[in-house]
């Protein structure tokens, strides 16, 4: 929905609301215009950007007259509904008051989680990837775990993973804020962390990386290479650095000269900035090191870059290519769940009844597998007797 469709059917939705609670002389003396606005008409669409504008002026602004009485009702004979609620948080995340007139948020100020519709509010906004390659969906995010096979497979031979494990949560939510609850969620089940996980891009970190290697498990999957947004110069990939021991050697053969810890009071995330001294000044990679404006070169890195950069260093090797093949198969899985059992689009509204229609896919799918591993080995066997028979 655009926002002037959220707030004038949240308004819609709360007005018949109020009046199965509330007797016709209770009500307000604008109850009668905000009826017929928002029950008995529908927005054209047809008019202008300005009208409509103003159209979302006018919305929030008999919003807040709605809320401002309602808060004025005693709360002995008047407790507000599901509807009314939703009303006031919609109102809050997509205006602010300004000289008692309600002023829409810009478009930068309002938060991904805001309801998007107020037949499913639990449904929030989504974006991934810039440019042409953008996706952008209203809805919910789905994280799928599945078993993986070593040996190769046959010819015509149905494959012997399964899933064990798919996570349904909010859409705004991060991809690595879904693994936790995936690990969260198979630890409810008795399952363990998995020895070698394989994964992709956006679940592996130099945290991870350290997290799994102190589990003494593998976590298996190409790291992000460092930002190229400083006008070309050398990135951190250029650097051989050794965190542990608090020394770097730059792309010039020259070691720090200083290292400073760095910890994030807020969330106790540590980093370290090394930097290099007057051996920048003669340099003949300084152009292509440091800015004009900088005396020096400074680099800032995570206690844990160690493990980041020795993956960077891995996955472009042959060797970690054939590894990753491994996790090819969840892509499969991945495209047999949307075609077969339609999971890119909910069925029902709400977060538990999705997450629920999303567990009957995965075990349709699994049962299934089952199935057609039980008749390919039944056929191996009856193929395996028929030539013992025959000699």
């Amino acid at each position: 929905m655009s926002r002037l469709d959220c707030v004038r059917e949240s308004l819609r939705l709360a007005l018949p609301e109020l009046e199965g609670m509330v007797g016709p002389e209770a009500r307000p003396v604008f109850w009668l215009e905000l009826w017929e606005r928002y029950v008995e008409s529908q927005t054209d669409y047809r008019a202008g950007s300005e009208a409509l504008a103003r159209k979302l002026v006018e919305a929030g602004t008999d919003t807040a007259r709605l809320l401002e009485w309602a808060r004025g009702q005693s709360r002995d004979h008047f407790t507000p509904g599901a509807q009314l609620t939703l009303l006031e948080r919609v109102f809050g995340e997509q205006f602010e008051m300004s000289q008692s007139q309600a002023a829409p948020k810009n478009k930068g100020e309002l938060s991904s989680d805001r309801v998007q519709n107020p037949h499913d509010p639990e449904a929030t906004y989504a974006v991934k990837g810039e440019g042409k390659k953008k996706k952008e969906h209203v809805g919910y995010k789905v994280q799928v775990a599945e078993t993986v096979t070593q040996a190769e497979l046959g010819p015509g031979e149905p494959t012997s993973n399964f899933i064990t494990g798919i996570v349904t949560h909010a859409a705004h939510q991060s991809d690595p804020a879904g693994a936790e609850k995936m690990e969260a969620e198979q630890a409810e089940m008795g399952l363990e962390k998995p020895p070698v996980q394989y994964v992709d891009a956006a679940y592996v970190s130099a945290e991870k990386l350290a997290g799994a290697q102190a589990e003494g498990r593998q976590l298996i999957g190409p790291a992000l290479c460092a930002p190229h947004n400083n006008g070309g110069r050398f990135t951190a990939e250029s650097f051989d650095i050794e965190v542990e021991q608090r020394r770097a050697l730059c792309p010039a053969g020259k070691l720090n000269t200083q290292c400073s810890r760095l910890e994030n009071q807020t969330t106790g995330q540590v980093s370290y900035r090394l930097e290099w001294g007057q051996d920048c000044q003669q340099c003949p990679l300084r152009a292509q090191c440091i800015g004009p404006d900088q005396s020096h070169r400074t680099l800032v890195v995570g206690e844990h870059h160690t493990v980041l950069q020795a993956r960077r260093k891995e996955q472009k090797t042959e060797a970690f290519a054939k590894e990753m093949k491994h996790r090819n198969g969840i892509e499969g899985t991945q495209s047999e769940l949307v075609r077969a059992h339609g999971i890119r689009r909910a069925r029902y509204r709400g977060l538990a009844k999705v997450r629920l229609q999303n567990y009957f896919a995965a075990a349709a799918c699994n049962v299934k597998r089952w199935i057609n591993r039980k008749v390919w080995n039944l056929k191996q066997a009856s193929s395996v007797a028929a030539v013992g028979t025959a000699h």
